[in-house]
């Protein structure tokens, strides 16, 4: 994933995203929470979890989807007021 998307943009996203989508991030890191209360599981690959990894994710083809436009159609699927704003920002 690194080869399409870069951690520290991401964070950056993260940081700047209004607050109905950082909670809706927060929520993603419900196997971060899983792994605390079962130790016994040990995990493959990820072994922690971040809010902003929420970005990162894509649809299963080569192209990686911009945060931006996981922004806009967030704003649009959940109807946020400030999806105006969103969908005029460009990276």
């Amino acid at each position: 994933m690194r080869l399409f998307l870069d951690p520290e943009s991401l964070r950056f996203e993260y940081h700047s995203s209004p607050l109905w989508l950082k909670q809706l991030m927060n929520a993603s890191r419900r196997p971060q929470f899983f792994l605390y209360k079962h130790p016994e599981v040990k995990p493959r690959v990820l072994t922690h979890f971040e809010p902003w990894m929420a970005l990162s994710f894509t649809e299963g083809t080569s192209a990686a989807i911009s945060s931006a436009s996981v922004v806009r159609d967030l704003a649009v699927l959940y109807g946020d007021s400030g999806a105006a704003a969103s969908r005029g920002r460009r990276r």
